[in-house]
């Protein structure tokens, strides 16, 4: 998407600005990146609207997903909701947690500017060999504990 119509800009928006057209803008730039959704699956028509209620959404919207958030891990049982906050933590290391996992998870729009690097085809046959090498017997082996189990 346009850099000037993501989120985290939108959120800089004043009242001096074009809110409404600014948020149809990134309505459409959603549609134009993402196939399955279209300009009519998204509203679009927020010019339209007051200016200060668009604004005053906009900063509420974190506040409340992250209120969301903590709840379903309330429900779930999951400890650490205090610890929910507002961030990307691709790009922060809010939880001083660098080289800790062994994953990224990260948010489809961010996909498409991360730079991934693969072995050339040929190594990656072999990675792939030597893998399946090791699934027969795990495959095995998850089956016998059934049986015992």
């Amino acid at each position: 998407m346009p850099e000037e119509e993501r989120y985290e800009n939108l959120l800089l928006l004043t009242d001096g600005d074009k809110v409404g057209e600014s948020l149809d803008g990134a309505m459409e730039a959603i549609a134009r990146e993402n196939e399955d959704l279209s300009e009519d699956n998204l509203f679009v028509g927020y010019a339209n609207l007051e200016k200060g209620i668009l604004l005053s959404l906009l900063k509420t919207f974190i506040e409340r997903t992250v209120r969301l958030c903590r709840m379903n891990l309330a429900v779930y049982g999951i400890l650490g909701l205090r610890s929910v906050m507002a961030t990307n933590t691709y790009y922060e290391n809010v939880h001083d947690c660098m080289g800790e996992f062994d994953y990224v998870m990260a948010n489809p729009q961010n996909i498409k500017e991360i730079e991934i690097l693969l072995p050339p085809l040929p190594i990656q046959k072999k990675i792939a060999g030597v893998l399946s090498a090791y699934n027969d017997p795990i495959e095995n082996n998850q089956r016998r504990i059934a049986l015992k189990g």
